[in-house]
């Protein structure tokens, strides 16, 4: 397939933007999670911290209080000089906090409170004097030194990963796009072919399907404006060579005969024209509307409407058929599928023609089964198409509309009308139409 430059440049930014969007999008929300995750662990481990020197803060409490004031500054050195951590004493009038702050330490609560070089420091007020005790704790920032150099870690195998998953899904967009356009060039027969168990498998079966409904379309109003044009060119040849003929008859019995020859054909036209213009009908129509329709006046009506003479029509009922079973369906077109169906075997028929209804599953089934040369040799998967004529078998008359509209019509009253193998010699084909429920 060819490609357009400048849409395989925009295609390329569109993925890289999308991939971009999607990597700033995973880290900012990583960030914050771990921002908030970060502040959730501190909270936790300032608690820790607290817990494990509460009893020592305790502890000094005792051991100062069962002094006086004046000899806590002595008491402290002398005990704790040689100490690893360092102890000190403040004024609880000296201690700048905010108020809540404050009246946490004046009821003597422990605090853990970092200073302006983020050290931690623990605080304490020793009983209800204004005295404050305080002790410089290590918290173990250093443990968390290269945590950064994780994170960004991280987020690079994180970006590498989004790129592996996105840029298989981001071809495959890229091919979609490219058999669209080629379809829309005029290339009907573009399809995509997609791996089964890629996630853009339904949508490029879904593609191709529409893609064949289409060149199906496209080439049925080819073939059908090719039939249209080829039928109506031998009447149109008829009557032009009858115009002829009737300017140079100068006998008024030749004149008339002529005259009564392009009746026919015009007539011929008109029959063409009416067939096109049901068969368009019934491809418009998406549903007929229903009503109850009692089976037997319907079918005796349909065999008097298209008897021929010359050709025996027996009905047979199936011995589950009662006298007054109904069906409900559109009765003025599915007449005209039955009959279109009926015509076709009469026009075939040597001498006989059989109509068989029974019921059977909640559905009522009818062959109409003729005596003719049978379907030999036919392409039974085209009988059903506009203008499909046995080329073999000569006949009185026929556009090869009749088949296509009585199966349109079938459907679209939620039966089916296909070919089966009858009793006679001949072309049997069964209507399977529902019954209500």
């Amino acid at each position: 397939m060819d490609s357009d430059p400048k849409s395989s440049q925009f295609s390329g930014r569109l993925f890289t933007r999308l991939y971009f969007a999607l990597v700033i999008s995973i880290i900012v929300i990583g960030s914050s999670v771990e921002y908030f995750l970060d502040k959730s662990d501190e909270t936790n481990h300032l608690n820790y911290v607290k817990d494990i020197h509460r009893p020592l803060f305790a502890q000094w409490n005792d051991q100062l209080l069962q002094s006086t004031p004046d000899q806590w500054p002595t008491i402290l050195n002398s005990k704790y000089q040689n100490e690893k951590f360092t102890v000190m004493l403040f004024s609880l009038n000296d201690f700048a906090a905010d108020k809540m702050t404050l009246e946490e330490l004046s009821k003597g609560d422990l605090l853990a409170l970092f200073d302006s070089d983020d050290a931690l420091t623990l605080y304490q007020r020793i009983g209800l004097s204004n005295s404050v005790l305080s002790m410089e704790v290590f918290y173990g920032d250093s443990l968390n030194e290269n945590s950064g150099w994780i994170s960004v870690l991280f987020y690079f195998l994180i970006a590498g990963v989004v790129f592996l998953l996105i840029r298989p899904f981001a071809n495959q967009l890229l091919q979609l796009k490219s058999a669209a356009v080629q379809f829309g060039r005029g290339h009907f027969s573009s399809r995509l072919e997609l791996p089964a168990n890629t996630t853009l498998a339904p949508i490029a079966e879904a593609f191709n399907t529409m893609t064949e409904k289409i060149e199906h379309l496209l080439l049925t109003q080819r073939d059908l404006v090719n039939s249209v044009s080829h039928e109506l060119r031998t009447p149109l040849a008829r009557l032009k060579f009858g115009f002829e003929v009737v300017e140079s008859q100068t006998s008024e019995r030749l004149t008339k005969d002529s005259i009564k020859d392009m009746k026919k054909d015009v007539n011929e036209l008109e029959l063409l024209i009416d067939e096109m213009l049901c068969y368009a009908e019934v491809n418009q129509i998406q549903t007929f509307s229903s009503s109850p329709v009692l089976i037997k006046n319907f079918i005796n009506e349909l065999v008097n409407q298209v008897h021929v003479a010359n050709i025996r029509v027996t009905v047979k009922y199936g011995s589950s058929m009662t006298a007054n079973e109904i069906i409900f369906c559109h009765e003025k077109s599915l007449n005209r599928a039955l009959a279109n169906v009926l015509r076709n075997a009469l026009s075939f028929a040597e001498s006989q023609c059989h109509i068989l209804i029974f019921k059977s599953d909640q559905k009522i089934y009818i062959d109409i089964n003729d005596d003719g040369p049978g379907l030999d040799g036919v392409d039974i998967s085209r009988i059903f198409e506009p203008f499909y004529k046995q080329s073999n078998i000569n006949r009185a008359s026929g556009y090869g509309l009749g088949l296509a509209i009585a199966q349109t019509i079938t459907k679209k009253q939620k039966g089916s009308l296909t070919v089966i193998k009858g009793s006679l010699k001949g072309a049997c084909f069964r209507f399977v139409l529902p019954l209500p429920s």
